[in-house]
């Protein structure tokens, strides 16, 4: 299991003075699954990763590795702005398009997916 990652998760919802119940409350991921992993016994789905990542303000990335910590950032933005051209950002763009998915309607998640898979 990643440790690192529970250590993190643990670390932002003790920094910002919350308890698992408020981030459950906050994220729509259950007490349960937030207590899990942050015992290190679980690990999360791409939907509650990106629930968790969003609401502390930090990409996925770094929640989940520990790598580049960047605050979160929308990547439909950057995708409209063109600000993003470098491979591994495209790539990581394209995980978080995809993660974004699954909180749409499935015709508006297909088209996020194509876009995704077109970065990557």
């Amino acid at each position: 299991m990643k440790k690192g990652f529970a250590r993190r998760l643990s670390a932002l919802r003790r920094d910002a003075g919350l308890t698992q119940r408020d981030v459950a409350s906050a994220t729509d991921v259950l007490k349960d699954s937030t207590s899990a992993y942050e015992a290190g016994v679980r690990q999360p789905t791409a939907d509650n990763l990106y629930r968790l990542a969003k609401h502390f303000n930090v990409s996925m990335d770094w929640l989940w590795s520990g790598r580049e910590r960047k605050e979160y950032q929308n990547p439909m933005a950057d995708l409209a702005t063109g600000k993003t051209t470098a491979k591994s950002e495209k790539a990581k763009m394209a995980a978080e398009i995809a993660a974004m998915a699954f909180d749409m309607s499935p015709k508006n998640a297909k088209i996020l997916r194509v876009l995704a898979k077109e970065l990557s």
